[in-house]
């Protein structure tokens, strides 16, 4: 199949638009001008009989004039392409204006208007009786059609002669102004094919014509910057993912070189490959992380949802972390309504968005602090917000929390624990789970994160 350009496809359509409207302005034209004419024709031919009625019985009240000589006198004024004839019923007198008054046929043997054709011409004729003296005529007048159907061939001619110009013409300009018009389609098509995977950060130049072509390049220029975006994080994402799994793959490696190199007491093997135990532990707890926010991303996290007790799995997680938070000196606490708490979702999910917020509390609260839970219900949100006390986290970079492997400048220098995939998989789960999670920091006082859940429909 020929694929055709849309300026083709355009100058095409106007084309046939044009053909067709003109061809009915020329139909139109036409009808009401034949129409026209043959009303004029028919009018003059009723107003010669209504003039000759009149001047008749105006001159013949002088017993002096006859009536041949009036008739006579009358066809003189008369036009060149008219005659008539006019008979006297049973006197058998008949008077013709013209040798060459076209006969009329036995069909029009009546009184009105009638069309017929003599002598290689086509005439109009009109038939009435009237009174001439106090005696019955009969009268007919007839009018050639030559100049009629001269001015009609020359419409038609006319008509067929300038519409293929016209259209021709008025193509040649739709093209042009189409290709004119299309022209910053053709940059657009042109810039965008110039970017690629190695320059996204180019953009396309925005005519500022207000029109639907400044938006396709705004358009064009917004996706760009979300799939540069895209991409920058999937690099960064990459190269982050290959930095953390390079550290327990070269332990891994170092532990079993060197318990490879000469015979050790079995209690050297037996630390060894407890040690690569821990440490495909956390690779394979670090890939399932990555393979969990891969899912958030693509909204493709398939899980069971159901009505859960938000203040049961609150409370679950809560006394889990008691020994935890004790262990590290930090003082917990907890406040839950005394009803249950109703939400949307999945429990092992939620669960695990709690302990993630929780255990960072813990982590970054300072030895003999407090961490503060909070749950309740306000209209139509649930809150849940787990505050600490520890450093905090510096307004520059709290847009920056929830990206992958991400660490804040003033606990860098902690002793690390986990991928710091934490709260990006907070996220994901409180993003499928349709909740917000916000967050509130003093630098140096603490941070409270709070998680906005959706009451369910009753």
């Amino acid at each position: 199949m020929i694929q055709r350009s849309i300026r083709f496809r355009l100058t095409a359509w106007y084309a046939l638009a044009l053909a067709a409207a003109l061809s009915l302005f020329a139909l139109a034209i036409w009808i009401s001008f034949s129409h026209t004419m043959a009303q004029e024709t028919d009018a003059a031919l009723a107003q010669e009989v209504h003039s000759m009625e009149s001047y008749l019985n105006a001159e013949l009240q002088d017993m002096r004039v006859h009536l041949a000589e009036e008739l006579g006198e009358y066809s003189e004024g008369l036009p060149s392409n008219m005659s008539f004839s006019a008979a006297e019923p049973g006197s058998g007198r008949v008077f013709t204006s013209n040798p060459s008054f076209p006969r009329r046929s036995a069909a029009f043997d009546t009184s009105g208007y009638h069309t017929l054709r003599f002598r290689d011409h086509n005439y109009r004729l009109l038939e009435r009786n009237m009174v001439v003296a106090g005696r019955p005529w009969k009268v007919s007048f007839a009018v050639q059609l030559d100049n009629v159907e001269h001015l009609l061939d020359t419409l038609r001619w006319l008509i067929i002669g300038l519409i293929p110009a016209v259209i021709a013409f008025a193509s040649a300009g739709g093209y042009w102004l189409s290709g004119r018009a299309l022209k910053p389609v053709d940059d657009i098509t042109v810039a965008a094919r110039s970017i690629g995977i190695r320059n996204l950060s180019q953009r396309l130049v925005i005519p500022q014509t207000g029109d639907e072509l400044q938006r396709l390049s705004e358009t064009w220029n917004s996706m760009l910057a979300r799939l540069e975006d895209a991409v920058t994080r999937l690099t960064r994402f990459t190269a982050d993912a290959s930095h953390e799994l390079r550290t327990p793959l070269a332990i891994i490696r170092t532990t079993a070189e060197i318990a490879g190199r000469m015979p050790r007491p079995a209690e050297s093997y037996r630390a060894a490959l407890n040690q690569i135990v821990s440490e495909s532990e956390s690779m394979t707890k670090l890939v399932e992380d990555l393979l969990f926010l891969a899912r958030c991303d693509a909204d493709n996290l398939d899980i069971p949802m159901s009505i859960i007790n938000l203040e049961r799995v609150v409370n679950d997680v809560c006394t889990s972390m008691q020994s935890v938070a004790a262990s590290k000196g930090i003082h917990l606490h907890f406040r839950l309504p005394e009803k249950p708490v109703p939400i949307y979702g999945n429990e092992p999910a939620i669960r695990r968005l709690i302990l993630v917020l929780v255990d960072n509390a813990i982590k970054y609260s300072q030895p003999e602090g407090t961490v503060q839970l909070n749950l309740r219900q306000s209209g139509r949100e649930v809150q849940l917000s787990i505050e600490d006390h520890g450093a905090g986290i510096l307004p520059t970079e709290l847009p920056h929390i929830f990206e992958r492997f991400y660490r804040a400048a003033n606990v860098r220098e902690l002793p690390r624990e986990g991928a710091g995939l934490g709260l990006s998989l907070a996220a994901g789960i409180a993003r499928h789970h349709d909740a917000t999670i916000k967050v509130n920091s003093v630098p140096g006082k603490g941070a409270t994160f709070t998680v906005l859940f959706p009451v369910p429909e009753s």
